[in-house]
């Protein structure tokens, strides 16, 4: 039900975002060529906006500047933070406020849903304390915009975290089987689980599977049919979740056999298809 709510809100989020692109080009037709002159405050909040997409979305839904444009605002932004002849501190000043700014920033892009007064009195509950206008000025300055703004819009970040339980990824691989009547393509449907994963990207994780099952397994099979196929793939699968070591975990085994280990006993291998898939394990002494 999760997914298909988020597969929804996705549907939803994509419309909302064409409708805003045609409202800009419609705008853009109006101004004509004239050159937008954008102020300090609206290259930060652009620049803000901008970098989390990378200059391939940026091209596809910028209008007002050009991809480029946007990133240098926030290559200048960066810049500017870490000038030290631009924000060196005079004699006497308290040099503990760059701490306080950098905290409060963060609680407010984790919190877009809380204004002034909330997140002063988060950082008095951490023994900071700026003042509520100087709240204000900082976050203008950084592109962050109030709340009433900012929470309008949920961030999938926050979306997927409060589903983690719940949410799960499903996507599917083609395989080429021999059978009396010739070759067929299968498809094999797989679903993730996202708490199992502890990332929101679970793209790069069925990525990765779809390329280990064929790398370790299918690539040396010649499947004979889907019975052939479906008895290979699930041992594949069982081998994946209780006896192969995860790099992206850890280097742990996500589901090994219950019990502790025996690190006394003779040591054997465990096969699956005729020792295509190898698993060593030690028997109880």
């Amino acid at each position: 039900m999760i997914f298909l709510v988020a597969s929804w809100l996705g549907r939803q989020q994509g419309e909302a975002i064409e409708y805003l692109r045609a409202e800009n080009r419609v705008l853009r037709g109006r101004l004509g060529p004239k050159r937008l002159r954008f102020t300090d405050t609206e290259r930060r909040l652009l620049a803000e906006k901008g970098r989390p997409l990378g200059r391939r979305r940026l091209a596809q839904v910028a209008s007002l500047a050009t991809p480029e444009t946007i990133l240098r605002w926030y290559r200048e932004k960066v810049a500017a933070k870490y000038d030290g002849s631009l924000a060196r501190p005079a004699a006497g000043r308290d040099r503990s406020r760059d701490d306080r700014v950098g905290q409060l920033l963060t609680i407010a892009r984790e919190n877009p849903s809380w204004g002034y007064t909330r997140l002063r009195g988060a950082l008095t509950n951490l023994g900071l304390d700026l003042g509520r206008s100087t709240i204000a000025r900082i976050l203008k300055d950084n592109g962050i915009e109030p709340a009433p703004l900012r929470g309008k819009t949920l961030p999938w970040k926050t979306f997927l975290k409060a589903h983690l339980d719940a949410i799960a990824a499903a996507d599917f691989f083609s395989v080429e089987v021999l059978t009396v009547g010739g070759l067929v393509r299968y498809l094999v449907l797989f679903v993730i689980e996202l708490k199992t994963r502890r990332s929101p990207n679970l793209n790069a994780f069925a990525e990765r599977f779809v390329r280990s099952t064929k790398q370790e397994c299918l690539r040396h099979i010649v499947p004979l049919g889907e019975r052939h196929l479906r008895q290979t793939v699930g041992e594949f699968v069982a081998h994946y979740h209780s006896e192969r070591n995860h790099q992206g975990l850890g280097n742990v085994i996500p589901f090994p056999a219950p019990g502790p280990p025996d690190d006394s006993g003779p040591i054997r291998c465990r096969e699956r298809l005729g020792g295509l898939l190898s698993f060593y394990e030690r028997n109880a002494a």
